[in-house]
């Protein structure tokens, strides 16, 4: 994702690069899925978090909760 993305880009871009931009939420491996000017859908592939019992690793669960609030 382009870090500075064009001036008439749309909100659901420049939320995207403003993400990207970050190293901490570029290595969440971090994908931006809608924005609707009220909700916000966030995709971090489980792969890239998964912990010792096969489910998501908690850290990577708050920070996703982070980010989308």
């Amino acid at each position: 994702m382009d870090p500075n993305p064009a001036p008439d880009a749309g909100p659901l871009a420049m939320l995207a690069a403003q993400f990207a931009a970050m190293p901490p939420v570029a290595a969440l491996q971090l994908r931006v899925d809608g924005f609707d000017g009220d909700v916000l859908r966030l995709h971090a592939p489980l792969a890239a978090h998964v912990n010792d019992k096969g489910c998501a690793f908690g850290g990577s669960l708050a920070s996703l909760m982070t980010l989308a609030a």
